[in-house]
């Protein structure tokens, strides 16, 4: 039940939209769907995960969607069987090897290359904002095509025609851009120039039901890459980045999985340059953490995304996709702000923006800025930056970029607006 109230803040008229308690309350899907509320389903994942521990994977994904960074990827490290054992040390003598900067190499490497393939961890945000980064550049180079398997590929969804129209970015419209940081790489492939295209299975495309585990991934392997072959052959004159998840970008097979990029370059004869950076993440404080991780950024101490060459010239990659990839990138190890945010949030255009809060905000309190353009035009806006609030915060600490955002608060009892804040030289 959707109710509405008025108040004064800061001399502005505000319209509340209170979502209280309905004695029916939509269930958690619909609610974060078609209302934009996180909380009911991160409740229901929650309590999910207490009886079906193998539900973590979810669970981790979306805590990185709501801004628990560390909680994330405590939760994709605990999917680890406990008695599985841990990887020995890595001791390479890494003195002879060589760090460059990662977006610079990149922007290199695709100089003259018609097919450019990204991965991320679909648990690691940081992941989406490097991206961002990277088509932002990569567009200035003549690219202009961004399929992502995020990317809804259902007619009754119609995204692409939504985001060519200029829709806001809503949280109707696919999973994965139900996060921030993913809904502002959104944003900005369009500010860019970029057009937008979904590659995913369709709902006609997906096999039977009842087919077994291995047959379902070789046919959503092969469906990727058949609607992608079909992009570039209906785009000729394009040059199309696709940002996939882990390992789709391999170039050869992956254990018994032939996976979407081997299957695209055997189709159309594109040699794509595949760029991993899902395994290149550090971890927080007591999770467990790769040990080429580890070694790497203890020997190099980067402070920006690097790719490490070897003595022979070949890019460092992990045993997973040895001779599967050609660019591998490993993030710097930056903590968190002195606000207890991700360090990564701070910069690319973002800036910091605080926002006092009238009352300390309460346990479990979600903290959410939205676009205002948007906000006005639709109820289920993706934030362009939220977290969870520690118990007793007196102020919002947000990193946006440049323009005029509402200030939203989501609890256990519903969604308040708290007021309007503009950042940098956006619009007035």
């Amino acid at each position: 039940m959707i109710t509405r109230r008025r108040v004064i803040l800061a001399g502005i008229a505000l319209a509340i939209p209170a979502v209280g308690r309905a004695e029916r309350p939509l269930a958690s899907e619909d609610a974060l769907s078609d209302q934009g509320l996180y909380l009911p389903e991160l409740a229901r994942l929650r309590e999910t995960v207490r009886t079906s521990p193998e539900q973590r994977q979810i669970l981790a994904q979306f805590l990185a969607i709501v801004g628990d960074e560390t909680g994330a990827l405590r939760e994709w490290m605990a999917q680890r069987p406990a008695n599985a054992p841990l990887a020995p040390p890595d001791t390479t003598d890494y003195g002879p090897y060589t760090a460059e900067p990662a977006l610079e190499t990149i922007i290199a490497a695709a100089r003259g290359r018609r097919l450019v393939i990204l991965n991320e961890a679909h648990h690691a945000s940081r992941c989406r904002a490097f991206a961002a980064r990277v088509l932002t550049r990569l567009r200035a180079e003549g690219f202009d095509l961004l399929a992502a398997e995020a990317f809804t590929n259902d007619p009754t969804t119609r995204f692409a025609e939504r985001m060519a129209d200029g829709a806001p970015v809503t949280t109707d419209l696919a999973y994965y851009p139900r996060d921030p940081v993913y809904a502002e790489l959104i944003r900005q492939a369009r500010a860019d120039g970029y057009r937008l295209a979904c590659y995913e299975m369709t709902p006609v495309q997906s096999p039977p039901d009842d087919v077994d585990g291995p047959t379902r991934i070789a046919v959503r392997e092969a469906a990727e890459a058949a609607n992608l072959a079909a992009l570039l052959k209906d785009n000729p004159d394009a040059r199309m980045v696709v940002y996939c998840g882990h390992g789709h970008l391999a170039e050869k097979a992956i254990g018994p999985n032939t996976v979407m990029a081997t299957r695209l370059k055997a189709a159309t004869g594109i040699d794509p340059l595949t760029i991993d950076q899902s395994l290149g993440l550090p971890s927080p404080a007591g999770v467990f953490e790769s040990p080429t991780v580890t070694a790497v950024l203890s020997h190099f101490k980067p402070v920006e995304p690097i790719i490490v060459r070897a003595p022979d010239g070949g890019s460092l990659a992990f045993r997973t996709f040895r001779d599967a990839v050609d660019l591998t990138v490993f993030h710097p190890r930056l903590g968190d702000t002195a606000d207890g945010r991700p360090a990564w949030l701070d910069g690319d255009g973002r800036q910091r923006t605080v926002f006092a809060l009238r009352r300390p905000a309460p346990a479990g309190a979600l903290l959410q800025a939205v676009p205002l353009a948007e906000a006005l035009a639709a109820p289920n806006v993706v934030p362009a930056d939220q977290y969870m609030a520690r118990p007793g915060a007196k102020e919002a600490v947000f990193f946006l970029r440049p323009g005029r955002y509402e200030i939203r608060m989501e609890t256990d009892v519903g969604r308040q607006v708290l007021g309007r804040s503009s950042t940098g030289s956006g619009p007035a």
